[in-house]
C-alpha cells in the first residue's frame, strides 16, 4: 500500500505494447511497477541517455490528460477512482493514424500525427470531470496547483527542457532509432489514475478499458459518479 502526495490522470500504453517498452526503457522509470529498469543502450546520441531526461524519468511513460493534482477537502482516492471508472465506461477508443518525435516546448516528444477530434474531446471530458476533485487554485498555499480548465497536449514528453541547439541535434538523432518503433494506428483503449509517492516517482494505481461501444459518447459535460459505499482496495 502507497500513500500518495499528487494524483494525475494519464495514457499509459499497456504494458504488453511496444510503446510501453520503449518508454520505459528510454526513461529507465517501469510506471507500471514503480521500480527502476535498464536504459537502453544507444550509442549515436548528442547526450547521454541518462541526462536526456533526469528529472523527468520520475513521471514514466504517460501522456498527461489531467496535470498532478492535490485531492480537495472531502475527497478520497476512492472517489477518483469511481470517477475514472465513470469516464471509462462513457467513452470508445480513440484510434490515430500514428505517433511522431518532436521538440514542444522546450522538450522532445511524442505527439499525434493527425489531429483528431475524438481525441479533443476525450481529453475536455477527462479534464473538465476531475476539477472538484481538485485543490482549489485559491490563495498562497496552493499556487503551485492551478486548476485546469483545459487539457494539456496530448504527448509523451520524452527529455527534460533543453536548450535549442541541443534539441535540434536531439531530435534529429533520435528519428531514426525511435519512429520505425512507434504505433501506426495508435490506439487510445484506456484512462489511467497514477500518484506521486513518498519519494517524489509516480506509479500506476489503476488503468480502466474505455468500454463504450459504437459512436464515443463525449460531451463538454463534466461526468460524475455516485459517491461509493464501500472501501476500494487499491
Amino acid at each position: 500500500m502507497h500513500r500518495y502526495s499528487r494524483f494525475a490522470l494519464s495514457y499509459a500504453p499497456d504494458p504488453e505494447t511496444d510503446l510501453a517498452v520503449l518508454g520505459k526503457h528510454w526513461l529507465g522509470w517501469d510506471l507500471e511497477r514503480g521500480q527502476d529498469v535498464p536504459l537502453l543502450k544507444i550509442d549515436r546520441l548528442p547526450l547521454p541517455l541518462s541526462k536526456i531526461a533526469a528529472r523527468r524519468r520520475r513521471y514514466g511513460c504517460q501522456a498527461l490528460l489531467v496535470a498532478p493534482f492535490r485531492l480537495a477537502a472531502g475527497h478520497s482516492p476512492l472517489d477518483l477512482h469511481h470517477r475514472a471508472r465513470a469516464i471509462a465506461e462513457h467513452c470508445t477508443e480513440v484510434t490515430l493514424a500514428g505517433l511522431r518525435l518532436d521538440p514542444q516546448s522546450g522538450a522532445i516528444a511524442l505527439l499525434p500525427r493527425d489531429e483528431s477530434p475524438a481525441l479533443e474531446r476525450f481529453c475536455t471530458t477527462v479534464t473538465r470531470s476531475f476539477q472538484d476533485l481538485q485543490v482549489p487554485a485559491t490563495g498562497p498555499a496552493h499556487a503551485e496547483v492551478p486548476r485546469q480548465d483545459t487539457p494539456p497536449p496530448f504527448q509523451f514528453q520524452l527529455s527534460d527542457t533543453l536548450p535549442r541547439a541541443e534539441l535540434i541535434a536531439l531530435a534529429a538523432a533520435m528519428r531514426p532509432i525511435i519512429e520505425p518503433n512507434l504505433p501506426r494506428p495508435f490506439h487510445l483503449r484506456s484512462l489511467s489514475l497514477v500518484g506521486e509517492d513518498a519519494t517524489g516517482w509516480f506509479r500506476l494505481i489503476q488503468r480502466y478499458p474505455l468500454r463504450a461501444s459504437g459512436t464515443a459518447l463525449i460531451s463538454d459535460a463534466p461526468i460524475r459518479a455516485e459517491r461509493p459505499r464501500m472501501p476500494l482496495l487499491w
